[in-house]
């Protein structure tokens, strides 16, 4: 079954072991492309399954640091 993150299409990072269908877009690196045709284990940028999207995608300057509760 497809997880709601899959259906929405989120931008994760690429997996082989995932099963991409038609708007799911992944990170590759800087760059993100979304799925143009279901498939599963093809890496971008292979244009029969993957357009890009967007590169050089931002990354964060800043990190943070969890603080368990007391």
């Amino acid at each position: 079954t497809m997880t709601a993150q899959a259906k929405l299409g989120f931008v994760a990072a690429w997996s082989s072991a995932t099963s991409y269908v038609v708007g799911n877009s992944v990170a590759v690196g800087t760059d993100v492309y979304t799925c143009i045709l279901n498939h599963s284990n093809h890496i971008p940028p292979n244009g029969t399954y993957w357009t890009l999207v967007n590169n050089k995608v931002a990354k964060p300057t800043s990190s943070f640091t969890a603080v368990a509760k007391p």
